[in-house]
């Protein structure tokens, strides 16, 4: 949708303003191809995608993608947090 509308001579603000809600969602997506291959954290993807470690998450469970979280890892996290608050 967006290449025809610049394609036909919309706007340039039009273009730039598609190119950067395209460009929105590119970061996560690639956030989660890393995380899906092994080659991210949960934390470091969640960094990459500028979002928080819990909506990477929900992100993460919308495209499929299992997490590779362990138990002694969430149980660690639930102890850390005690700790904290």
């Amino acid at each position: 949708m967006g290449c025809q509308h610049v394609a036909s001579g919309c706007a340039k603000s039009f273009s730039l303003q598609f190119c950067f809600v395209g460009a929105r969602y590119i970061v996560p997506l690639l956030a989660v191809e890393r995380y899906r291959k092994g080659e991210a954290s949960l934390g470091k993807a969640a960094k990459l995608a500028g979002l928080p470690v819990g909506q990477t998450m929900t992100i993460l469970a919308e495209f499929g993608v299992e997490s590779r979280i362990e138990k002694e890892d969430y149980l660690q996290g639930l102890h850390n947090l005690a700790k904290v608050w």
